[in-house]
């Protein structure tokens, strides 16, 4: 018998974990299925995936550098051309 939401018996257990056992392969199962649909298509989201990393990515890490090269260029011109006591310590420029 179930008193509030403590089983007391082991065939309750036992029942509900062959109930979770069954929603997981159930799951499992839809995730197969599906994943059996679609599998013609992969190889061309592959060729996809690849051509953006090949391509893509390096283009944007040499546009990415420059921005970063252009932004602390100018941010350390800045900090030396500024006389204050902090930059000047930092940037040992009394």
């Amino acid at each position: 018998m179930l008193t509030g939401f403590i089983r007391n018996t082991k065939l309750e257990n036992i029942l509900f974990f062959l109930y979770l056992m069954k929603i997981l392969v159930w799951i499992f199962s839809r995730i197969v299925r599906i994943s059996l649909v679609y599998l013609r298509n992969i190889g061309l989201y592959i060729k996809c995936l690849g051509k953006v990393v090949y391509k893509d990515i390096p283009r944007f890490l040499v546009v990415f550098w420059v921005i970063l090269m252009t932004f602390s260029v100018s941010f350390y011109m800045a900090m030396r051309a500024e006389n204050g006591t902090v930059t000047g310590r930092v940037l040992n420029n009394k």
